[in-house]
């Protein structure tokens, strides 16, 4: 049975809660104030993944399903699971419109928009058909060049960054969406790991502690470098009126012939990763079904969740305004989701350790 150790867990995680967001490069709410919605995310998401670590550590051998399976019972963990897999496919409906929407800004007017959509949902089916060792080993590598990307154009940006149009005063003139900005980035991507461990498989040895929140903190410190690096470069006004944020500031980086398109250079690297959490969401959908339906978990149906995220995505981008609007009702939904469950699994623990005490204080008495 494949098992996944902490090196599996720390560059999944990190690159599931990178994927896009780095492509955007800061939140829609208050993007020049983006990286203090980061920061004050981090009082959202870490209690979260602390739950999380604190829930799966008391099952060491056990998966996210056994572990729901073990807190609820046989129908209480399919229904938990089922509720999993529903925010899975939301979050794999949004992912893949939004890659879509990227990918019309890179090709020609001549290229069918439908197209890339099509095709990325087609190859994350197959990358989640092969199953999760190649899952693995596509995130290491995929990983890999996401940093070397950063290793090359972080020092660079330094040579086009503006240090005096860091935004003043420091929460701006819009208080309120620093704040929805903080919740869009706790809830997505911090609190779509439940996404990822649902898609893990058992660990190898250890725990998943160590690995999950190593993750969390790689994204969390590339997400604010990027986001500085951003605002710095595009200047407040113009970040505030830009959505891929971090597309535009390295157009402004040429030097030499070869980087005159570095934007596209590196938005292919952001694109791999994103194909990756793609597969992941359609890999957890899959596995939703097999564990429904008492199916080993290669059997997996995965096909159908990509032709049906794509057909979602696609009514989404019919209006290029219905992007935004699931933007911003997708960390609403979040909530329930991301919030709501591992809170139900940490009640379901505690009440199951405390009849253990109670029967154990019967059995002396």
């Amino acid at each position: 049975m494949i098992k996944a150790d902490e090196r599996d867990v720390r560059s999944l995680c990190a690159l599931f809660m990178l994927g896009s967001i780095v492509i955007i490069g800061g939140t829609a709410e208050n993007a020049s104030r983006s990286w203090l919605s980061l920061v004050l995310s981090v009082t959202i998401a870490l209690p979260l993944l602390a739950l999380w670590v604190w829930i799966l550590g008391r099952f060491p051998d056990k998966d996210l399903f056994g572990v729901l399976g073990e807190l609820f019972g046989k129908w209480g963990g399919k229904l938990f699971a089922g509720l999993i897999g529903v925010y899975a496919f939301i979050t794999l409906s949004w992912t893949l419109g939004n890659y879509t929407s990227f990918t019309t800004m890179l090709t020609s007017r001549d290229t069918v928009k439908e197209v890339p959509g099509m095709l990325v949902a087609a190859a994350a089916a197959v990358v989640a058909g092969l199953g999760f060792r190649v899952i693995r080993g596509a995130g290491r590598i995929f990983l890999t060049f996401m940093f070397i990307a950063l290793g090359v154009t972080i020092p660079l940006s330094i040579l086009s960054v503006d240090f005096s149009a860091f935004p003043l005063p420091i929460f701006g003139h819009d208080r309120a969406g620093v704040f929805e900005g903080a919740l869009s980035l706790g809830m997505m991507p911090f609190g779509e790991v439940i996404i990822l461990l649902a898609a893990l498989p058992p660990p190898g040895r250890g725990k998943r502690g160590r690995g999950l929140l190593f993750g969390a903190l790689m994204a969390f410190c590339v997400m604010l470098v990027v986001f500085l690096r951003n605002v710095m470069m595009l200047g407040e006004r113009s970040m505030d009126c830009l959505y891929f944020h971090s597309f535009y500031a390295l157009r402004i980086l040429g030097i030499g012939s070869f980087f005159q398109r570095m934007e596209i250079l590196v938005s292919v690297v952001y694109m791999c990763s994103d194909l990756l959490r793609i597969a992941l969401c359609i890999y957890c959908c899959g596995r939703v079904v097999s564990e429904c339906l008492g199916l080993p978990a290669q059997k997996g149906c995965y096909g159908p969740w990509a032709v049906m995220a794509f057909a979602a995505s696609e009514m989404v981008l019919i209006n290029g305004q219905a992007v935004f609007v699931f933007r911003e009702l997708c960390k609403y939904i979040a909530l329930p989701f991301c919030v709501g469950i591992p809170l139900a699994c940490a009640f379901a623990l505690f009440l199951r350790k405390n009849e253990q005490s109670d029967g154990k204080l019967w059995l002396k008495s």
